[in-house]
C-alpha cells in the first residue's frame, strides 16, 4: 500500500477463484475506496493461474506503480515457473501489466518476482526483486537480486545486483537516487546508476556477528537508514547512511532488556528527514523445547533524533489486549518526525503462544514522539483466525491508511483501514 496524500492511496494483493488466483489493485480517491480491479493484462500472462501484487508505491494521487509475480508456465517436471511483472497507474487509470524488461535473459530458471518498488515522482520509480539461476550441479535454483528503473514513464532493463540473493527493500528519495537492501547487503543508486552491493560494518568484537540488512528508508539522496539483524545472534540492528557514506551497524538500545535472552527483531523503519527516524519490532524470549509456552514476544518502538537512537519503548498497555504474551509490530509509517502510524498483531490462544494460531490486529500512533494506547480493529470485522496488517502509509499527522487480511469462517478476506484525526475506521474489501 502507498498513499500520495490524505485520502488518496493505492494497494494491491491477490484473490482466489477456485484453484487459481489473480492479482488485484484498489485505489482510494478523496477518502473513498473504489472497487478492487484485476490487474489489467495480467490474466494473459498468468498461464499457471497464480499471481500476486507484492508492492505498490504512489508518487502523487493517481500516479502509482506496482509489482509482483505470476506463473508463466510449468517445467517439464510440472514445477511452476514464476516471472516478475510491473504495472503503472497514470492519472488514476491502471495500464497493462508487463514482464520486467530484460529479466528473461537473466532468469534462466523462471523463478522471479518483484518484492519492492519506490516512486519519487510520477513515472520515476525503481523496483527490485529476485530471479533464479541453476546451481552448479544444474538443480533449481540459486536466487539472485535485480533492480529495474522507470524513467519518464518507461521501464528500463533489469540489472543484476551481483553477489546478492534478492532485493528485499527499495526506497527512493528523488528520481534516480535510491537505496536498497539486497541479500543482507546495501546498495545505492546515484544519478540513475546503481553501485555495487556491500555489507554494513559492525563493531569490532560484536557478539551478533555480521549485519544482515533487510529494510531501508531514505529521507534524502544519500541519507538512508537500514535495519536488520545479526547473522550470529538474533539482535535488531540499525545503520545510517550520511551524505552517501554508511556508518556502522549498531544494536538498537534497550532491546536486549526486553527479553530474558536478549533476542530481538526489527519489522519496519521509516525516516522523514535525515537523522530522524522511527523503527518498530519485537523482543523475544525462548522456553525449553517441548514447553507449552514456546516463545513470547514484546512489541517495541524506538526513535532516532539528530542521528542518535533513543531507547526501545514497549507499546503502552499492550498487556491489556494481549493476554497470552505474544504481540509483534508488523508495519510502521511516519509522516513527520515523531508522528507515525503503527500496526501489529497478537495471539488470542494459549495453545499458540508463538503467534502461529488465531489472533487480532491492533493499531497505535506515535504523536509528537509519544505512543498512544493500542486499539484492536479486527474484532469488529468478525475475525476468527489469523489476521495481520501488511502495509501502512501515513501522509500527515493522524492521517494514515493500512491494508491487511483476516479470516471469517473458512474464508480469508482483505480489509482497509483509514485514520482521520486519530480516529480509525476499518472495513472489508468486497
Amino acid at each position: 500500500m502507498s498513499c500520495a496524500s490524505p485520502g488518496n492511496c493505492s494497494a494491491g494483493g491477490f484473490y482466489a477463484s477456485g484453484r487459481t488466483s489473480q492479482a488485484f489493485v484498489v485505489s482510494q480517491v478523496s477518502g473513498t475506496w473504489d472497487k478492487a480491479l484485476e490487474v489489467p493484462g495480467l490474466a494473459a500472462l498468468n498461464k499457471g493461474g497464480n499471481a500476486q501484487v507484492s508492492t505498490v508505491s504512489c508518487a502523487s494521487p493517481g500516479n502509482c506503480s506496482a509489482g509482483g509475480y505470476y506463473i508463466s508456465g510449468r517445467s517439464a517436471g510440472g514445477a511452476p515457473m514464476t516471472a516478475a511483472f510491473v504495472v503503472s497507474q497514470v492519472h488514476g487509470t491502471w495500464g497493462t501489466a508487463r514482464a520486467v524488461p530484460g529479466l528473461a535473459a537473466l532468469n534462466t530458471r523462471q523463478q522471479a518476482g518483484v518484492s519492492s518498488v519506490s516512486c519519487a515522482s510520477p513515472g520515476e520509480c525503481s523496483a527490485g526483486g529476485s530471479f533464479g539461476r541453476p546451481f552448479d550441479h544444474g538443480s533449481c535454483c540459486r536466487p539472485n537480486g535485480f533492480v529495474v528503473s522507470q524513467v519518464n514513464g518507461t521501464w528500463g532493463t533489469a540489472q543484476h545486483i551481483q553477489g546478492t540473493a534478492g532485493v528485499s527493500s527499495v526506497s527512493c528519495a528523488s528520481p534516480g537516487n535510491c537505496g536498497a537492501t539486497a541479500g543482507g547487503l546495501v546498495v545505492s543508486q546515484a544519478g540513475g546508476t546503481w553501485g555495487k552491493a556491500h555489507r554494513v560494518a559492525t563493531p569490532a568484537g560484536s557478539t551478533f556477528g555480521k549485519a544482515s540488512m533487510t529494510m531501508i528508508s531514505c529521507a534524502t539522496s544519500g541519507n538512508c537508514t537500514a535495519g536488520g539483524a545479526g547473522q550470529k545472534m538474533a539482535r535488531a540492528l540499525v545503520a545510517s547512511q550520511v551524505r552517501g557514506t554508511w556508518g556502522t551497524a549498531r544494536e538498537i538500545p534497550g532491546t536486549a532488556g526486553l527479553t530474558k535472552r536478549g533476542s530481538s527483531q526489527l519489522s519496519a523503519v521509516s525516516c522523514t528527514v535525515p537523522g530522524y527516524c522511527t523503527a518498530g519490532g519485537s523482543g523475544y524470549w525462548q522456553h525449553p523445547e517441548g514447553s507449552s509456552t514456546r516463545a513470547f514476544a514484546v512489541p517495541y518502538v524506538v526513535r532516532q533524533r539528530r542521528g542518535t537512537w533513543g531507547w526501545a519503548e514497549r507499546i503502552p498497555d499492550i498487556a491489556a489486549v494481549s493476554k497470552f504474551g505474544y504481540a509483534v509490530i508488523t508495519a510502521l509509517s511516519c509522516s513527520s518526525p515523531g508522528n507515525c502510524g503503527i500496526a501489529g498483531r497478537y495471539t488470542t490462544s494459549s495453545y499458540n503462544p508463538d503467534g502461529s494460531g488465531p489472533g487480532q490486529v491492533f493499531v497505535t500512533s506515535q504523536v509528537r514522539g509519544a505512543l498512544t494506547t493500542p486499539r484492536v480493529i479486527t474484532t469488529a470485522l468478525g475475525n476468527d483466525g489469523l489476521a495481520q496488517i501488511a502495509a501502512i502509509a501515513c501522509t500527515a499527522a493522524g492521517r494514515c491508511s493500512a491494508v491487511g487480511y483476516y479470516w471469517a469462517g473458512n474464508q480469508e478476506r482483505a480489509f482497509v483501514i483509514s485514520q482521520t484525526s486519530h480516529l480509525t475506521v476499518s472495513r472489508a474489501l468486497g
